[in-house]
């Protein structure tokens, strides 16, 4: 499981992005993240997931949708 494919993987590829991600027991999936769009202050962004029956491709799936969303309201 990789960082990329979370939170990163759904905003812009023009925004700066820092990410720390964390997998852990019980289907715990975590990412935090601060992300620069252009010509806007940073944004801090953190998503957590646990327990539960999907698998992590999902968690991570879920993820970057969150971070989707948050860049259309900068949109």
């Amino acid at each position: 499981m990789r960082g990329v494919d979370r939170l990163r993987a759904g905003l812009p590829a023009s925004w700066r992005v820092g990410t720390k991600a964390g997998t852990g027991p019980n289907g715990a999936l975590n990412d935090v993240a601060i992300a620069w769009p252009p010509h806007h202050a940073p944004i801090l962004v953190a998503s957590y997931f646990t327990g539960g029956n999907i698998d992590n491709d999902a968690r991570s799936a879920g993820q970057a949708e969150v971070a989707r969303a948050i860049a259309a309201a900068w949109s």
